[in-house]
């Protein structure tokens, strides 16, 4: 599941509590929203529950995260709350 259980678990009490959440997802998710070149299923769903849980993408610029021979790639995200 994209998010898992626990990730909407401590987003929705972070959200109920106005506590501040900082993220760092090991996603393996694609979406130009966090610098990737292009989106899949997995990316297009975390997008969907980053904008439904008002959530904010730290990700600044385009540095790639997952390098290899053959690419490179912005799979990884950072979320934060805006509380505060």
């Amino acid at each position: 599941d994209c998010p898992p259980k626990e990730i909407n678990d401590i987003t929705t009490f972070c959200q109920a509590e106005k506590a501040n959440l900082i993220l760092g997802c090991d996603a393996n998710a694609h979406h130009p929203a966090w610098g990737s070149t292009n989106d899949n299923d997995r990316g297009k769903s975390l997008l969907a529950f980053i904008l439904g849980s008002g959530l904010h993408i730290a990700n600044i610029g385009n540095k790639p995260t997952f390098v290899t021979r053959a690419r490179k790639e912005v799979l990884d995200v950072t979320l934060s709350t805006l509380n505060g």
